[in-house]
């Protein structure tokens, strides 16, 4: 019966009041699922992130690249901010390299991050990669000369789309890195 004795008017602005408060809690809902998905630092997608696309289980094979940097401690040591700037500095520099070609994600919250690509842009990407290792840092950040190179190892392995098939696939990986990093 209320509804009857409202005017369109007022019934017109409870809707258009309602539908924006609709609005306003999906905008909030998808910066706030960003957030959880965005690793701080690097501002690339987190390992969250990397498990939530896995787990779509699409069943096409692709190549899983950890990448861990080299004596980053040694950053670290300088202060925390060094730090936080040359991992930004080596994401940023992933992410463009290999923009369209290959995923790119912070693994876990440490110095490592995993890159995936389908297996006919794998090895466009492992050239890629390589190339960005022993790169100048290039810039002065307290504590760090000009001709200081950003050096990192990797490993690589293939898996065909399901997340328990990427989570051995890291870890064939991961093996690969540390026999990488024992002969720099």
């Amino acid at each position: 019966m209320l509804i009857l004795q409202l005017s369109p008017l007022i019934i017109a602005i409870i809707v258009v009041c309602f539908v924006a408060c609709i609005g306003f809690v999906i905008f909030r809902f998808r910066k706030v699922k960003k957030v959880l998905h965005t690793d701080c630092i690097s501002g690339l997608p987190n390992y969250h992130a990397f498990s939530k696309h896995i787990s779509k289980g699409k069943n096409t094979t692709s190549r899983i690249f950890l990448i861990d940097l080299n004596n980053f401690r040694r950053f670290n040591k300088i202060g925390y901010n060094t730090g936080d700037f040359v991992l930004k500095l080596f994401a940023d520099r992933m992410q463009s390299s290999l923009k369209g070609i290959a995923r790119c994600y912070r693994y876990r919250l440490g110095d490592e991050f995993i890159v995936i690509a389908t297996l006919l842009q794998a090895d466009l990407v492992e050239r890629k990669i390589q190339k960005l290792n022993n790169q100048t840092i290039g810039c002065n950040a307290e504590g760090i000369s000009d001709n200081e190179y950003l050096v990192f190892s990797y490993g690589k392995a293939s898996f065909s789309g399901q997340l328990v098939e990427a989570v051995d696939a890291i870890k064939i990986a991961h093996t690969m890195l540390r026999e990488q990093k024992e002969l720099k």
